[in-house]
């Protein structure tokens, strides 16, 4: 994050992530999608949700600063961000589970 954003300080980098994630949670579901994880030392696998932010421009049909990878947590009802993605890096697992949706064609 640091090298897309080098002139914050790590709590401005932190408040425009907050921020990202609130503003993309008002809009509503359809701004996550879904995707196949594996951690690799874990014995399975299970969904993830990406969720575009958006934090240097307000167009939603342009590419994402960053993609945030939320993980569900059944006990507490809520979902944890494990790390956020460059938007090509989350590219190719969420289209293999969503198919041919046209929110990816600018996530490339």
């Amino acid at each position: 994050m640091e090298e897309r954003f080098p002139k914050l300080t790590p709590h401005q980098r932190f408040l425009c992530i907050y921020a990202a994630l609130e503003l993309a949670h008002k809009r509503g579901t359809q701004a996550a999608v879904p995707q196949w994880y594996c951690d690799k030392n874990a014995e399975e696998g299970g969904y993830q949700w990406l969720l575009p932010l958006y934090i240097t421009s307000e167009n939603l049909s342009a590419k994402p600063d960053v993609v945030a990878t939320l993980d569900p947590d059944e006990e507490y009802k809520e979902y944890n961000v494990r790390t956020l993605l460059p938007p090509e890096f989350a590219y190719g697992h969420a289209r293999a589970v969503s198919g041919r949706d046209p929110q990816f064609r600018t996530w490339a």
